[in-house]
């Protein structure tokens, strides 16, 4: 397949960026393939031990399988990725993904991937406030998928999301093409802000 555009999302925890890429993917019109980060985590047994179970860092993420599959997937070739558990903290096997005309990276750290940001069509950082990025976290977290408890999810917030946020995801609002702030704006007037600059990219 040629002429693949690449576009990254990223932003802070609970920042709304996966239902912006949605709504925004169902608007554009075009086939487009949305890769989750959050599918190359690593699993508490590969985690490096000085970590200590810190989620929030670029190197709890399996960086070498993602970056051989954006190679991959550049050149329009399919590949494997993995199905991750966050409740077991574990990989539990992996699905077919294929690339299609515009691939979207959707991903927290997305950034702070070495040489990631300089490769893209286009970069968005979602802005959102702490206070709000921890009020839509009680809320993902107590859900089936998490199933974490509201102090569990305050404590990693205050030990971990939002350390690591200062330091390897909010400097790049600085840095990308554009922004889009989520409490400035309702979802569909987000969702039409990216897609006004993602269109000119498929003319």
């Amino acid at each position: 397949m040629q002429g693949i555009k690449i576009i990254g999302v990223a932003g802070g925890s609970g920042s709304g960026k996966s239902s912006l890429v949605r709504t925004a993917s169902q608007e554009l019109g075009v086939d487009v393939a949305v890769l989750g980060l959050d599918a190359y985590y690593l699993g508490a047994a590969q985690m490096p031990e000085w970590l200590e179970g810190n989620y929030d860092h670029p190197e709890s993420l399996d960086l070498a399988l993602f970056r051989e599959h954006l190679r991959a997937l550049r050149k329009g070739h399919a590949v494997e990725i993995p199905v991750y558990d966050f409740k077991e903290h574990r990989r539990t096997g992996y699905v077919p993904f294929s690339p299609q005309r515009l691939l979207i990276l959707d991903g927290v750290l997305l950034y702070a991937i070495p040489r990631v940001l300089d490769s893209l069509d286009l970069s968005v950082y979602v802005q959102c406030s702490a206070q709000e990025r921890l009020a839509r976290r009680l809320a993902r977290d107590r859900g089936e998928e998490r199933d974490r408890s509201e102090a569990q999810t305050r404590r990693q917030f205050a030990d971990t999301v939002q350390p690591m946020h200062a330091q390897f995801v909010a400097p790049y609002s600085e840095q990308v093409d554009l922004v889009i702030d989520t409490e400035a704006m309702d979802e569909q007037q987000a969702a039409a802000k990216l897609v006004a600059a993602i269109k000119p990219l498929l003319a």
